[in-house]
Order: structure tokens, then sequence, then C-alpha cells
């Protein structure tokens, strides 16, 4: 049998709202424990049963919650926006939804490292998992962050791995015999493409970090191009190369005169240097004779080393950490999610976690 739940008087729908927005800014903040969950679900549920003296002491029991919220984190948005919010997050369909740091610190709160011990350490892009119904079981006690130039490095750490274990000579086989050694190339190739998403990744994310927190009118059109890869009235779309993104864009976040990282660099050169040689080897193939280039495409992809991979591997991961040190921590720090090969050659473990 259905129970009917009485109508809402007018003072118990003021309760509930104030019940769900408490509730709302605390999923926000980073969601609730199971337990607590239901009990302010249960909390809620009651609110039409409730008599005029328990529903007023709930009443100023959640204002006084909300209250202590903005004393230690600043609320920003209006109490409606955050249970707007909350609302829409239990709705998603994804067991998380993922909200942008900027966001935070400009939408909602003002100071969520009380929240977070690490925050000034991510990049504005970064995005924070919201479990809205409680289903996970670090809801509570983990906040689950995604930034895709990390997952873009975990790529190339695993693909690196594997192609470090799969070293094979594989010359005067035959038949069956090949396969580790066609396996191990393939694995080179992937690993290949994987530095090259992993450094356009990291350099579009500077991009847009600063097209989040600078203000574009004020900027140079020749800087908003560079940034936006678009023409001045935005009607045409201008990409960018990688090596004019890499010396532009951390100059453009600094506001300097030239590029802190230079393109006599050395791990920038090199990288500069296997770009052409590699990656288009392997992404745009071909087996054409081109007498501008000193190394066929086809020959790279068919002859390429591991110590010259794995110096391409290291020189990327050193170009992203000078490029961070240059920022001065202005868009977070690497340090977080981008770690050395160990001395056995190998990415460890920690690097997944």
């Amino acid at each position: 049998m259905t129970l009917l739940v009485p109508a809402l008087s007018a003072f118990q729908r003021r309760v509930d709202r104030i019940c769900r927005v408490h509730r709302g800014i605390i999923i926000l903040i980073g969601g609730l424990r199971r337990e607590l969950r239901d009990e302010l679900d249960q909390e809620i549920r009651q609110i039409p049963y409730l008599t005029k003296r328990p529903l007023l002491d709930l009443m100023n029991s959640r204002l006084e919650g909300i209250r202590q919220f903005d004393e230690d984190l600043g609320l920003i948005a209006s109490h409606d926006e955050y249970l707007q919010v909350a609302e829409e997050a239990i709705e998603n369909p994804s067991d998380l939804l993922f909200i942008p740091k900027h966001y935070i610190d400009t939408k909602l709160f003002k100071r969520f490292d009380k929240v977070y011990a690490r925050w000034q350490q991510h990049a504005p892009h970064v995005r924070f998992g919201i479990d809205a119904r409680g289903v996970l079981p670090f809801t509570g006690a983990e906040v689950e962050w995604r930034l895709l130039e990390a997952g873009l490095f975990e790529d190339l750490a695993s693909l690196w791995n594997e192609t470090h274990s799969a070293v094979t000579d594989g010359k005067g086989t035959t038949a069956a015999a090949r396969i580790p050694g066609k396996r191990f190339r393939a694995l080179q190739h992937s690993t290949i493409r994987a530095v090259f998403a992993l450094l356009e990744g990291y350099i579009n994310g500077i991009g847009v970090n600063v097209q989040w927190t600078f203000d574009l009118s004020a900027m140079r059109a020749d800087d908003v191009e560079m940034l936006t890869e678009r023409s001045a009235d935005g009607s045409r779309t201008r990409y960018k190369r990688f090596r004019d993104k890499a010396l532009q864009y951390p100059k453009i976040a600094l506001g300097a005169q030239h590029p802190p990282i230079q393109e006599t660099d050395a791990d920038l050169a090199l990288i500069l240097q296997r770009e052409r040689d590699w990656r288009d080897a392997v992404m745009h193939p071909t087996p054409l004779l081109e007498e501008e280039r000193p190394l066929l495409r086809e020959q790279v992809f068919f002859e390429t080393s591991i110590d010259d991979l794995a110096a391409l591997v290291d020189a990327a991961i050193s170009f992203i950490r000078k490029v961070d040190t240059a920022l001065g921590g202005n868009f977070g720090r690497v340090s977080i999610w981008i770690h050395d090969r160990q001395a056995d050659g190998r990415f460890a473990d920690e690097v997944f976690f």
C-alpha cells in the first residue's frame, strides 16, 4: 500500500529548503559518508510529520551549519545556487559529477583549501568528482580528481613499461618467432604517440588556464589568437604548431617579453626534432622519399632504438618540469602527477595510484 505524504505548509517548505541547502553544501565540499547521508536524507523525509517546535530547532541547527560553512570556507553563491548544483548532481546519471577547480574557486567557495590541503597544487582546469548520491566507498573520506595531462602521463608510463618489458632483437626469426619483435615495435609506436599526446595535452592545459584566469580583452590580439587558435573575429580556425605553443603559452602566462624555455633548450630541441622525425612517421606514415628529411619515415617506422625512445620520454618529463618551474606555481604543480623513471628503467606502480 502506498503511503500518502502530507502536503507541506509554508514553514515546512522553508525548513525543507534549508535542510537541502545544508546537505547540498556538504555534497559539494566532497560528499557525505553513507551513514551521514542516510541520516540527513531521513531528516528531510521526516519534515512533513514534524510539529512547529522540532521544525524550528531543525531549521536553526541547519542555518547555524550553513553559517559555519560560510565562516570557514567563504560561500560565494546564493543558497539557491548551491541547492541547484547539488540537485543537478544528484540527477546526473554518472556516479561522479566533475567540476573544474576554477569554477569551485570563483563560483562556490573562497577558501576550499580549508577542506583540501593540496588545493593550491592543482591547476585551474583540474576537475573534482562529486558523488552526490553517496554510492562510492571513498565518498566523504577522499576527494577524486581528474586531470587530462595526468591521465596522458599514465598512458605514457603504462605503455613505456610494456615496451621496456617487451624489448627483443627479433633478428633472424621466422614465422611465429617474429611475433614478439612485432609486438615490441607496435608498443614503441604507441609510446611515441603517447609522448606527443602528453606534451600537447600539457601545453593545451596551460592555454586553457590562461583563458580562464586572464582578461582576454586586455591582451594583445596575436596572443589571443595563439591561445584560442581562432582568428580575431572568431570566424576561422587557426591551428598552431606544438613548437609555437610550447614557446608562447608560458611566455603569455608570465607576461614575459621572451619565452622562458627557448628552442635551444636541450629537451625542447630533442622533442621538436623527434616530432618531425618520429611523430610524423607514426602519425603520417609514407614510403615517399623526401629530400629534406635525413631519415625516411618508413625507416623510422621499422627501426627505432629503445635507448633513443627512453631519451625522448625523459626529455618530455624534463621539459614539463622546466615549464612548471618557470610558471612558479601559478597554475598548480606537476609534481602531484608526474614522475621520473626508476633506476631499473620502469615507472613505479605509485604512478598509477
